[in-house]
């Protein structure tokens, strides 16, 4: 099948995202591995056995310069029903937390011995509410971005 950006596959940046996906989700010796295939995250077979399947999905789904590929769920495989294109600040807002011991984004634990959701905005921190376990303060979390329409945001501990 012959490319349909016509230019070397290389040169092509669609290719070169699907071509880190596979490497990062598969080889052992890829330096962020620990952070994707070390963890589980896999690419599903259809994308990972066929760039045109990649590049037709990402074409049809947003992709366009400046644009970064970002799994909804950050614990999920790159596949069609959890990638989107988004602006490089989603990105980075959407990525788990090292020293969040709860587990969840925007969620820790208060002094009160219950739970805390948090989210940023304009650079502000909003507490959206005390919760007694942390899936309550995850679910409160999520349905809060959702229902304002928001990006995923930056936890905050």
């Amino acid at each position: 099948m012959e490319n349909k950006i016509d230019q070397p596959m290389t040169l092509n940046k669609l290719y070169r995202t699907w071509y880190g996906i596979k490497r990062r989700c598969r080889s052992e010796k890829h330096f962020y591995f620990k952070n994707y295939g070390g963890r589980g995250i896999k690419m599903c077979d259809l994308w990972h056995d066929d760039f045109y399947q990649f590049e037709k999905w990402a074409l049809a789904n947003g992709y366009q310069k400046g644009l970064q590929i970002d799994r909804i769920n950050n614990d999920g495989n790159y596949e069609p029903s959890n990638c989107r294109y988004v602006e490089r600040k989603v990105n980075a807002a959407n990525r788990r937390s090292l020293t969040n011991t709860s587990g969840y984004i925007g969620v820790h634990n208060s002094n009160n011995s219950g739970y805390v959701a948090q989210i940023s905005l304009n650079n502000k921190g909003v507490h959206l509410g005390s919760f007694k376990t942390k899936i309550e303060a995850a679910i409160f979390r999520d349905v809060y971005i959702i229902k304002n329409n928001l990006p995923h945001t930056r936890n905050l501990l």
